[in-house]
């Protein structure tokens, strides 16, 4: 809810089930190589399969967000 409150607060217009499939269908196509090498300067996290769920990866932008005072 974090995430959607920040993007309806830069004027993007996206639903909870929405953004839920942008970042579903995200982790499905994202090349895993690409993912393993800028995992950790994104996220400060080792890259580990584990990870690619819509639940952590929400957790882990929410997180961004608030080291970065969004």
């Amino acid at each position: 809810k974090e995430v959607i409150e920040y993007l309806k607060i830069k004027n993007v217009k996206m639903t909870y089930n929405n953004f839920n499939m942008k970042i579903y269908n995200a982790i499905n196509y994202a090349d895993i190589d690409k993912m393993k090498n800028n995992f950790y300067s994104i996220f400060r996290t080792e890259f580990d399969y584990y990870y690619l769920s819509v639940k952590t990866i929400i957790i882990f932008m929410t997180n961004v967000m608030e080291k970065n005072k969004f």
